[in-house]
């Protein structure tokens, strides 16, 4: 199973291997009304509903404005640039809009957001496969390569202008 370790417990009879991280931040529509702040702060997002894959934890934010919670990448994309909501995602996602000015990131100093640590759980004391393990480095270089920003794509992205 590759999954992100963001709310996996022990699960007995598994090992749980690091593979790599991917950031995470927040992202609004261009000319949304967060970007004529000169400092965005957690009390500012807060008057925003929020869009994510996953449930929040506690403490996190407080949604009163509303959450919309999606594990459908595309029809937030959708959402986020045809409103105000404010979607907690991986800049790498949105590269390509990111690039057009169609997203933009925002930085918020007094959230700390941690990155999506993607990992590998794999059941204790069966041998992993010759396809396996090349899977595993792939997706350990693939990690790597979004982490660095070199996707082939945005390269090309950023050559279109």
């Amino acid at each position: 199973i590759f999954a992100t370790n963001w709310n996996l417990g022990r699960i007995p009879g598994t090992i749980i291997e690091r593979l790599g991280h991917v950031d995470v931040s927040f992202i609004v529509r261009w000319g949304h009304p967060l970007k004529q702040k000169r400092i965005v702060k957690r009390k500012d997002i807060e008057q925003f509903p929020i869009a994510s894959t996953v449930r929040l934890p506690t403490g996190k934010i407080d949604g009163r404005e509303g959450f919309i919670i999606c594990d459908n990448c595309n029809i937030l994309r959708d959402v986020v640039i045809s409103t105000n909501c404010v979607w907690i995602t991986s800049p790498y996602i949105l590269r390509y809009d990111l690039m057009k000015n169609h997203v933009s990131q925002l930085s918020v100093p007094d959230i700390n957001i941690n990155p999506n640590e993607i990992v590998m759980v794999v059941r204790r004391g069966v041998a992993k496969s010759k396809a396996l393990m090349h899977f595993q480095q792939e997706m350990v270089n693939l990690l790597k390569t979004v982490q660095a920003g070199l996707d082939i794509g945005m390269r090309q992205c950023l050559a279109d202008g």
